[in-house]
């Protein structure tokens, strides 16, 4: 057991502590520290991610000094482990304690996710001087090593690398904060002195929000209480809050990216190596909110949550509680702005019309107001400036508040749907047009039941009386219709049951084929395999062909009707066959020229 050690500072990385320990203790060789304080002598120093932590606390005498308060308290795990599944969280957690470590770094995610790697130390300068005047000494922070944190939290000025770069010097040794490896008597105590022009000063901003709100991760959250599902779903919350969600949940993700693109930048993106192309499916926006379970950077996550949330909070609680909490927090600057915009009041509704009247999108514009998209369509109702607004989108009103509101929209939409669906019941109309039904049942239930189609007779037991011969016939008709529509269309499209449903107008009809025989008969003779299909549009492209340019070849056939070289030999077969053919006429033609 150690008869001394140095008690870590406010912050200071444990890494840091026991570099000071070292310089304290008089050890001459740095084994002899890493016995003391690790019981290994080949032990090897690690800024990110100690581990044998259970070893270090059984050797203090301060009981206070846990495994559990070092990683709490004096480490950089509180980043990542509430961002991790639950498994994987326990891993680290015993690897961290016990004797070996090994593949840490993977388990945590900083191998294959890493992104603003930092593979030195790094300082604040104020916080350094602050340090000297009331410690006596400077140490290393631990929020200044964390992965895309590049200001100070606490002072906004950037941060600075230490001199003395770790793989300049032996890889057992721990570096310890001297003030003879820093200027600090240039340093500047005027961080806005910093910024050369506006665009620096707001991308300075950012970075500071960022970094508060890492602050906020490491100091706050329980990492016991939570892992990457809870995150995700209070991510899932948030995202249906703000319109991103479909009716049946699933993320508009081509609008949360772009709109994500558009609140950063490009410049500010490729800052933190986090810039990814909006349009695309696989870009790492998609993957953290799609399903939990994907290894996604902190520092992603909190970009996520400023966006949709406006502070890192919302990650780790419900948005009624992030709300409560709002209204509380007073000395909170995102706090502020919500509370202040919770309050509706004359002078908020004037602002309102005047950005509106400005142009921009519903989204830019909810975000200038700090409030909802939809809080912005219902009070420009209210004050009859909801037509200057670029959206289609709809809010509900409860009655008391629908004066001056008008449903010939929905009423019009319902109208559409019975003309080109004739035959269809007020179910089916419900079902399809569910929000226009259900506003004007609401609020106008004489227009809606002067437009919607008549009710079907029900016999006593309440079941409806449905004629399925005469249905039959009926949507036969209409296959048949449908069928020939495909097949003439400028490009060939496969003939499939869900494709010629849908082109019915019946895609339920699937469920009823056993009360359709002649339906059901038709549709199986007319459906389209893979291969008949590549038949047919070899057909329309060797016309094309023909049309254009005569004679061609077998790889300009493949390569325009979108065909592998592993397709069937019936369809190689069928090229050739159309290629011989056009050149026989061809040839025909030209001999009886000649």
């Amino acid at each position: 057991m150690l008869d001394f050690f140095t008690d870590p500072y406010e912050d200071e990385i444990l890494y840091s502590t026991v570099a000071r320990y070292h310089y304290y203790s008089g050890n001459v060789s740095m084994r002899e520290t890493l016995i003391q304080v690790f019981g290994d002598r080949n032990a090897l120093p690690s800024i990110a991610v100690p581990c044998r932590l259970e070893y270090l606390a059984s050797q203090l005498v301060n009981e206070i000094y846990t495994p559990e308060y070092w990683i709490r308290m004096h480490t950089i795990l509180p980043y990542y482990l509430p961002l991790m599944d639950k498994k994987r969280k326990e891993q680290v957690l015993e690897e961290v304690n016990g004797n070996e470590g090994k593949g840490l770094f993977t388990l945590i995610g900083m191998a294959a996710g890493g992104i603003c790697r930092k593979s030195g130390l790094y300082y604040c300068p104020q916080c350094a001087v602050e340090d000297m005047k009331r410690y006596g000494e400077a140490y290393f922070h631990r929020p200044h090593q964390l992965e895309g944190v590049f200001v100070c939290d606490r002072h906004g000025c950037n941060l600075k690398e230490y001199s003395v770069a770790k793989d300049k010097v032996s890889r057992i040794q721990f570096i310890r904060f001297d003030l003879k490896n820093v200027g600090l008597d240039k340093l500047d105590d005027n961080p806005e002195n910093q910024y050369k022009n506006k665009d620096d000063k707001h991308l300075a901003l950012k970075l500071h929000d960022v970094a508060k709100a890492a602050r906020y991760i490491i100091d706050r959250v329980d990492f016991s209480e939570f892992d990457n599902a809870k995150v995700h779903g209070n991510i899932t919350a948030w995202l249906d809050s703000k319109g991103y969600l479909t009716r049946k949940g699933h993320v508009r993700q081509r609008d949360f990216c772009n709109d994500l693109h558009n609140f950063y930048g490009e410049n500010f993106l490729d800052m933190l190596e986090c810039r990814f192309e909006p349009n695309k499916d696989y870009a790492w926006p998609c993957e953290a909110v799609r399903r939990p379970g994907k290894s996604i950077h902190p520092v992603r996550y909190i970009l996520i949550a400023l966006f949709l949330c406006g502070s890192v909070e919302g990650l780790f609680c419900s948005i009624n509680r992030q709300m409560t909490k709002s209204e509380d927090a007073a000395s909170s600057r995102e706090a502020d702005a919500k509370r202040k915009c919770k309050v509706y009041d004359m002078d908020w509704g004037k602002r309102l019309v005047e950005v509106i009247k400005s142009g921009g999108s519903l989204r830019g514009i909810a975000r200038e107001m700090n409030c909802d998209p939809k809080t912005v369509i219902k009070h420009a109702q209210a004050l009859g400036v909801s037509h200057l607004l670029n959206s289609s989108m709809k809010v509900y009103m409860p009655k008391g508040k629908q004066a001056g509101v008008d449903y010939s929209v929905d009423a019009d939409d319902i109208r559409k749907y019975v003309k080109e669906n004739q035959g269809c019941t007020r179910n089916e109309v419900r079902k399809h047009l569910y929000r226009q039904y259900m506003r004007l049942y609401k609020h106008q239930p004489e227009l809606l039941y002067s437009i919607l189609p008549e009710k079907v007779k029900q016999l006593p037991g309440g079941t409806l009386k449905v004629d399925w011969s005469v249905r039959d016939v009926e949507i036969l008709e209409r296959a048949k219709m449908a069928c020939s529509r495909l097949l003439f269309m400028p490009e060939p499209v496969r003939i499939s049951s869900s494709r010629l449903m849908k082109e019915i107008g019946y895609s339920s009809l699937r469920f009823y084929m056993d009360k359709l025989p002649m339906t059901k008969q038709y549709i199986e003779n007319v459906v389209e395999s893979v291969e008949d299909f590549q038949l047919r549009r070899v057909d329309s492209v060797c016309r094309k062909l023909y049309d254009e340019k005569g004679i061609f070849e077998r790889w300009e056939v493949m390569r325009i009707a979108g065909l592998r070289k592993t397709v069937s030999n019936r369809v190689v077969a069928r090229i050739e066959e159309n290629i011989k053919n056009i050149r026989e006429d061809v040839g025909t033609v030209l001999f009886d020229d000649g």
